[in-house]
């Protein structure tokens, strides 16, 4: 490729360049964002959320001394209701 006359190609070149530069005013300008009630909502809930450890250690402690005395049992019909009680919320 063979280009002739380098220097007008360049003052072409800058004077375009010159034109494409955007005014003092429209440089000032910033975006913006918001968001609504029920995502800061959301957000709140969330860091809340992380806060709180992902076990219950004395909870688990709790029921691992009871299992290993002997005394937990388990309420098979309890657990049948929720059970169905779930199911029914589901398909309804």
């Amino acid at each position: 490729m063979k280009i002739n006359n380098i220097y007008a190609t360049q003052a072409a070149y800058l004077a375009n360049n010159k034109t494409r530069r955007p005014n003092a005013a429209a440089s000032n300008v910033h975006d913006n964002f918001s968001i609504s009630g029920q995502a800061e909502d959301y957000q709140i809930a969330r860091r809340a959320i992380s806060r709180l450890p992902d076990v219950r250690e004395s909870r688990v402690d709790e029921l691992k001394n009871l299992i290993e005395s002997g005394q937990y049992t388990v309420n098979a019909s309890a657990i049948a209701n929720k059970i169905l009680q779930n199911f029914d919320n589901r398909w309804s």
